[in-house]
């Protein structure tokens, strides 16, 4: 409903996902400007980033308890068919 969604200079929120199927909450990113060039998020450790991210949010708890998996999705918006990056955190993960 509020997707795409501006989250800050360099990403957008595309969509959320429930995928039943594999019990995963997916998110699917746009990035722009200057976090849209190859290896900057590698630079910045961007999975680890994310992984603590999952681990110390509460609006995940949840979705945690009940060992969903959480999946991230970033996109180029120069090239749309170009995957930046891509992670799944399981339980073990958090």
């Amino acid at each position: 409903r509020n997707c795409p969604m501006k989250m800050d200079n360099n990403s957008i929120l595309d969509s959320l996902v429930f995928e039943r199927s594999t019990h995963t909450i997916h998110y699917y990113y746009t990035l722009t400007g200057f976090a849209d060039q190859d290896s900057i998020l590698e630079k910045v450790n961007a999975v680890e980033v994310l992984r603590n991210e999952v681990k110390n949010s509460t609006a995940l708890r949840i979705y945690k308890e009940n060992k969903f998996r959480v999946a991230y999705t970033y996109r180029s918006q120069k090239d749309p068919k170009k995957i930046r990056m891509e992670v799944v955190f399981t339980e073990k993960d958090y």
